[in-house]
């Protein structure tokens, strides 16, 4: 019985050591597969390989190239820093790429980035080893000549200049253009114009952009003209004006882009600039032509009282801004009345061109002379005074239809075509006045009572100063609704009502001219007796009245600002 339980014992005891080394082996597995893994891990570590390369080298002054950056392994795609190549090198956006692929079971990684680089200037200058955090790239040497061989090309970008003269009088002015030839991809492109001490600049017009094709290529020539006026004599130095902005290259084998500063200046110009004459007296208007023409409508010397006539004058100048133009004021003969409208300026071929319209109505028949114009000038091409003219119209006034000529009332309420009954007189003998002197008197309290309520009423219909911009208002709206029926009778009514109680108003001499002109298309001398044309059209006159309702003015005309160049009269 004890053989037994000692052989189960032993067996016992044996079976538990059996277990024991079992446990052992597992455990010496496990510790020598972690041991491995971690090998792995840190001989998969040290084989980060970082590998910078360039496309060319040597390279030129602003020849794009492209440096290529690989790592096999992985690693953040933001680590990447470029601040160490931009004091030789203009550096663009880089282009990065990561690829992670299983071959037979094993794992690799890559990520590449491309960015496009630019050589600032002549030298040799090194692209230094760049840290990506767990590996660093190797430093490159990177040579950089002139701009001579075939594969750099110098950024097609050119700026041109040309000045109509340098030699001027004071005053003068003269036209400076400038060309832009761009060929390339131009981004934040600022052109500044020429300065000078004691030269006014000022831009002419707006720019002009063309596409041209030379040479294959195809250019954006972009144009700009500037007029100089010298306000002092001597010899003044115009600087040239200064282009500059960017443009982006892009490399034909990749992706990445760069932006090149570029900068283009044209020479400097010495002007000579003469004093004016010290024989010269009258307005200085320097220049080497001056045209002065007129022409009125119709085109006859013969019209009739009340009918307008419409009277051109232009004035053109070379190389005069038109801040220097003169002012033209003509003296009148009172017998006609004259509607001056705002001088309209253009610019044609060097020229500037100034036209001033002008409304003239005689007032009764008769012979008129309609004044003249003199401009004296300085020819600055002969160095000499010039004077030229336009002579005076000489005009027959004949009689106007006033017998077809409605009657306009001269005040508020008035009526027209009235005529008041003959007063006849009638002699009555009194005997005994009985109760009439009672009655009379009634009468006249009664009348007097009446009359002071009138008069109140009026009072209060009259606009005060506060009301007056409303009281123009009503009277505007009445005068357009009364354009809009088309009653010539009314227009007249309704027009004479605004004018008396806004006689200076700014549009008034425009509006007077249209209704003019309505009156003269209504009593035509080509129509029969008693008959009415109806050949005029309400469309100006309302556009006019449209534009005099957006006015903001005041019950007394403005005072004018003083003119600020000399007046030119007969």
């Amino acid at each position: 019985m004890l053989r037994k339980l000692q052989k189960t014992h032993g067996k016992s005891v044996y079976m538990q050591g059996y277990n024991v080394n079992v446990n052992v082996k597992q455990h010496i597995k496990q510790f020598l597969l972690s041991i491995g893994c971690m090998l792995l891990v840190i001989n998969n570590a040290n084989a980060l390989e970082a590998l910078a390369t360039v496309s060319d080298n040597p390279v030129s002054v602003n020849q794009v190239f492209e440096l290529t950056i690989s790592v096999d392994g992985d690693v953040d795609t933001d680590s990447l820093d470029l601040s160490a190549l931009r004091q030789h090198f203009q550096v663009g956006s880089p282009n990065v790429s990561s690829q992670s692929q299983w071959i037979n079971g094993d794992f690799s990684q890559n990520v590449v980035w491309k960015v496009a680089l630019a050589a600032k200037e002549v030298g040799t200058w090194t692209i230094p080893s760049l840290d990506l955090g767990k590996v660093k790239t190797n430093p490159i040497e990177v040579k950089v000549e002139k701009g001579t061989s075939s594969s750099s090309k110098r950024l097609d970008v050119d700026l041109q200049d040309q000045l109509e003269k340098d030699s001027l009088f004071v005053g003068e002015s003269t036209r400076y253009q400038l060309a832009i030839f761009i060929g390339e991809n131009m981004q934040q492109a600022n052109l500044s114009p020429p300065t000078a001490d004691g030269v006014d600049v000022v831009q002419v017009g707006e720019d002009q952009r063309k596409d041209v094709v030379r040479n294959g290529k195809r250019y954006v020539i972009i144009s700009r003209t500037y007029e100089l006026t010298p306000q002092k004599d001597g010899d003044i130095l115009l600087k040239g004006s200064t282009l500059s902005g960017n443009v982006i290259k892009q490399g034909r084998r990749f992706g990445s882009s760069v932006s090149l500063p570029v900068e283009r200046k044209t020479s400097d110009i010495l002007l000579s600039v003469k004093p004016v004459p010290a024989d010269f007296t009258g307005v200085w208007l320097p220049t080497p032509d001056l045209k002065i023409s007129q022409r009125w409508q119709p085109e006859t010397d013969k019209i009739k009282a009340g009918e307008p006539l419409t009277r051109f004058i232009t004035l053109r100048i070379k190389n005069i801004n038109q801040s220097r133009f003169p002012n033209i004021k003509l003296k009148y003969p009172d017998t006609v009345r004259v509607y001056d409208e705002k001088p309209v300026y253009s610019d044609q071929d060097g020229y500037t061109v100034m036209t001033l319209k002008q409304v003239i109505i005689p007032r009764r028949e008769g012979n008129v002379t309609l004044p003249g114009l003199t401009v004296k000038w300085w020819d600055t091409v002969n160095e000499a005074s010039r004077e030229s003219n336009i002579a005076p119209i000489n005009l027959t006034i004949q009689p106007g239809e006033t017998q077809n000529t409605p009657v306009l009332p001269d005040s508020l309420g008035a009526k027209t075509n009235e005529i008041a009954p003959p007063i006849t007189e009638k002699t009555i003998t009194v005997t005994d006045a009985g109760f009439w002197p009672y009655l009379t008197a009634l009468f006249a309290f009664l009348w007097l009572v009446t009359l002071i309520v009138a008069w109140r009423e009026l009072v209060k219909r009259q606009p005060s100063t506060t009301s007056q911009a409303s009281y123009e208002s009503d009277l505007l709206t009445e005068l357009t609704r009364t354009v809009q029926l088309g009653d010539p009778i009314q227009i007249q009514r309704a027009y004479r009502h605004w004018q008396s109680a806004y006689n200076e108003h700014p549009m008034m001499a425009e509006i007077k001219a249209e209704i003019d002109a309505m009156n003269m298309s209504l009593y035509s001398k080509n129509k029969s007796a008693g008959e009415r044309t109806n050949d005029w059209s309400n469309k100006a006159l309302m556009s006019m009245l449209a534009r005099a309702s957006k006015m903001k003015v005041s019950s007394k005309s403005a005072e004018s600002l003083a003119t600020l160049v000399p007046t030119v009269s007969k």
